[in-house]
């Protein structure tokens, strides 16, 4: 009897060491759970900050850009716009001459935009394919013409064609020479 109370008491010290481990575990899992919660939290927080930077930036050009009395003022203000909208950029704005020949740059920021300032609409595979063209880095994909005369076509880029009721009006050059 004093064997089969000291077994029925053995098994109770292990079921409870169990129960306790089991219970350590639980409370390893809930801290990190807690902490995944609190990074996630974090991050998604960071991230609506900075959409509600960008959403404040172009409502403040947007009346800006209406304020401008001629397409000059226009080209001065967009470039103080687009440091504060893409840092660690350069590019430039390129607009399309009533002759429809050439695009010429109104508007550049950043050291070095990596574009020539004078170019055909056939230099550039997004005006000639009427859409965004992404080069990541050498051998990314078929680089721009105006993009490789400059001696930057190894520096990821983003062209992006201004069109206005299906007709181009120019183009948004970025360029990042960080990567």
């Amino acid at each position: 009897e004093l064997s089969a109370a000291n077994q029925a008491l053995q098994n109770e010290i292990m079921e409870r060491q169990r129960a306790e481990r089991a219970i350590n575990q639980l409370n390893v899992d809930l801290e990190q759970g807690v902490t995944q919660r609190t990074a996630q939290f974090e991050a998604a927080n960071r991230e609506l900050s900075e959409r509600n930077r960008e959403i404040s930036l172009l409502s403040e050009m947007s009346r800006v850009l209406q304020s401008c009395v001629n397409v000059e003022e226009a080209y001065e203000a967009i470039p103080r716009f687009c440091l504060l909208l893409f840092p660690g950029t350069a590019g430039a704005i390129y607009m399309l001459h009533a002759s429809r020949n050439y695009l010429q740059t109104v508007a550049s920021w950043g050291d070095d935009a990596g574009s020539i300032p004078l170019f055909s609409p056939q230099d550039c595979w997004a005006l000639r394919r009427a859409q965004p063209h992404w080069i990541g880095g050498p051998g990314a994909g078929l680089t721009c013409k105006h993009v490789r005369e400059a001696g930057q076509g190894d520096a990821p880029y983003y062209c992006v064609p201004m069109m206005a009721q299906g007709e181009t009006l120019g183009l948004v050059y970025l360029s990042f020479p960080s990567g």
